[in-house]
């Protein structure tokens, strides 16, 4: 949701900070838009910054990173606890969200289509991955949903291989990449090497591939999802992760290099290993209406 900026003016009808510390978030509560008043006193946490050693072994106070906390005095920085750094709006929406609910801990847990129609009031559909369905059909309305600029989430029922299980992930993109060949392929010079670092002798490894090989290398289709952990952490080892033999420079070119951008809970994998390693997803049906 935070990757749409008309979704969050949505809740926040007042954009500015103010000298009062009181701020409304628009929820959409059982069918109907209500508005929750908070103050600004958030649950925070309190760090010493780390000092690290110069040449001369004298000690040095590091400059506190901006994505970590806000300085409140030498040596302390302070953060809000359910947000990152000076980011101070999801911790607002959180507490807002916590008085709807009556605690913190309510929020612990639940349904992604919850939280979806809450925050957007758009019509939510539900997909399970358990059930008989047309694969090449999901796929292309997966494209369609990205189109349409909707909101996707998937849950986890089992985890493994980097998965967190009964989990919530937000699904981020889909890409169809056509006519590629898929892992790097060697150079014949990756079929020698040297007896020793001062021989120029060289040995065969393993039979170089032969033209005909090198020709009929299998071209295929690949059918990407790319995912987000919302921890920030604990990603995805599998298949088309970060440090998978199956990506290709071709193949980062052609999805943008940003986009191929791993890391910080966000990652790669099939199509096919989205549907076997999820239980089920969820579609908010929203878009922003043109003025």
């Amino acid at each position: 949701m935070a990757e749409k900026e008309y979704l969050i003016h949505k809740l926040f009808p007042h954009q500015e900070f103010n000298d009062t510390g009181c701020y409304e978030v628009n929820f959409c509560l059982d069918g109907r838009w209500s508005s929750i008043l908070v103050d600004s006193l958030l649950p925070a946490i309190a760090r010493a910054s780390t000092a690290s050693t110069n040449n001369k072994g004298a000690q040095k106070q590091q400059k506190p990173n901006s994505r970590r906390g806000v300085q409140i005095a030498d040596g302390i920085t302070v953060q809000p606890a359910f947000a990152a750094g000076n980011v101070s709006w999801p911790a607002i929406v959180e507490k807002a969200y916590a008085k709807v609910h009556g605690s913190y801990s309510r929020l612990s847990g639940g349904f992604i289509s919850e939280a979806f129609y809450d925050l957007t009031g758009a019509p939510i559909e539900r997909m399970y991955f358990r059930k008989e369905f047309d694969v090449d059909q999901l796929f292309a309305r997966l494209l369609s949903f990205v189109s349409a600029g909707f909101l996707m989430g998937i849950a986890t029922s089992a985890g493994g291989d980097g998965l967190v299980a009964c989990h919530a992930y937000s699904l981020l993109g889909v890409y169809e990449i056509h006519d590629v060949v898929v892992g790097e392929q060697k150079k014949v010079t990756n079929f020698f090497k040297k007896k020793d670092d001062h021989d120029d002798e060289v040995m065969i490894v393993e039979p170089p591939p032969s033209e005909s090989r090198l020709i009929g290398l299998m071209r295929e289709t690949v059918r990407l999802v790319r995912i987000r952990n919302p921890w920030g952490v604990r990603e995805w080892k599998g298949t088309w992760s970060a440090s998978s033999d199956q990506w290709t420079e071709k193949i980062r070119r052609q999805l943008g290099n940003e986009v191929c951008k791993q890391g910080d809970g966000t990652f790669f994998m099939s199509f096919d290993d989205m549907i076997k390693r999820f239980d089920h997803m969820d579609v908010a049906k929203c878009q922003e209406v043109s003025k």
